[in-house]
Parts: C-alpha cells; sequence; structure tokens
C-alpha cells in the first residue's frame, strides 16, 4: 500500500488506522485463542502499517498517524474484556509510538463512542438505539462524519502541537451507554 501511494500521490502524509472491531464476549466463555484474534485483530494492522508508513513520512519531513480507537478502551463495562483490553492497548500504543517518531511525525488517535455504522446495526435495534441516547448526555450516537472531521483536524497544522493523545468523541460519556 505504501509504495502505491507514494506512486500514485508522490508522497505519504497521513495514515489512519480503522481497522478492527469485535461485539460483546463471555469471558468465561473466550477461549484464549479467541482473546488473542481480537488482540491481534485491533492491534497488530495499526503497528504494521504505521511501520511501513514512517520511513515514507520521514523521507517528506514527517506526517501524522491516526488510530481509530475507541471508548471502550477507558470504560469498565460488562461482556467487553476482549475489545476493551484491544482498544487499550492501541491507546496505549498510540502513546508509546508518538514518543518514538516524534518531532515530525506525530502519533494520535480517536476513541469514538458507539457510531451509527453497519457494524453496530447488528446489535441496534430501535429499543437499544433509544436506551443508549438517553443514556449519552449529547442524546444521540455519534456519525461517521463526527469521526471524521476529528480525523481532519487530527491531519492537519491545526493539530500540529499534539501528539500521544487521544480525542475522546462520546457524547460526553463518562461511563459505558450499552444497555447490557
Amino acid at each position: 500500500m505504501v509504495p502505491r501511494c507514494i506512486e500514485g500521490l508522490g508522497r505519504l502524509d497521513v495514515l489512519i488506522n480503522n481497522a478492527g472491531g469485535a461485539g460483546p464476549n463471555d469471558p468465561l466463555r473466550t477461549t484464549p485463542e479467541q482473546f488473542l484474534k481480537v488482540l491481534e485483530w485491533n492491534v497488530l494492522p495499526a503497528f504494521a502499517l504505521t511501520r511501513l508508513a514512517v520511513p515514507a513520512m520521514r523521507t517528506t519531513g514527517g506526517g501524522s498517524v491516526i488510530n481509530i480507537t475507541s471508548a471502550a478502551a477507558r470504560y469498565a463495562q460488562r461482556s467487553f474484556s476482549s475489545y476493551g483490553t484491544a482498544k487499550a492497548a492501541l491507546t496505549q500504543l498510540t502513546r508509546l509510538l508518538a514518543q518514538d517518531f516524534a518531532p515530525h511525525i506525530r502519533v494520535n488517535a480517536i476513541a469514538p463512542g458507539p457510531v451509527v455504522t453497519e457494524a453496530l446495526g447488528k446489535y441496534l435495534t430501535a429499543e437499544v438505539r433509544e436506551a443508549m441516547e438517553k443514556r449519552t448526555p449529547l442524546a444521540r450516537l455519534g456519525s461517521v462524519e463526527d469521526i471524521a472531521a476529528a480525523a481532519l483536524y487530527l491531519a492537519t497544522p491545526a493539530s500540529s502541537w499534539m501528539t500521544g493523545k487521544t480525542l475522546e468523541l462520546d457524547g460526553g460519556a463518562e461511563a459505558t451507554v450499552w444497555p447490557l
């Protein structure tokens, strides 16, 4: 991907790591192999792509790496031990890589709360959505556009004095809004 990007665009300035996901899990029924798979899916692609992109960014003077983590990384909630742990690892990886690649490459993260996507749609009945919206101070779930706007901020010089940080986009929620 990196060589194709440089070939097509001439340079690489921004990498957004947005691979990942997992549904709720029962920790007593989750095997170590299943737990590891969630960790691998949510952390390793970001590490691998960052490792490949940073040298290209360095050749042009710098860049911005943006990891999409999750509010689940900081919430203590039932049924999310695999996903929450994986996203917490990605959040910490963001902090550590920011130290490794500063001052020319910034590494930040976005930690969305529930965002209306196809992935969430599997769980989002009308009743569940209503309950989640009632538990969210801004009384709505997030949109893809909310996350895109935050990514745009992190990708531009507007955030040039920011690295190793996580933007929490969760409608003001300080705890999970999942109605489990």
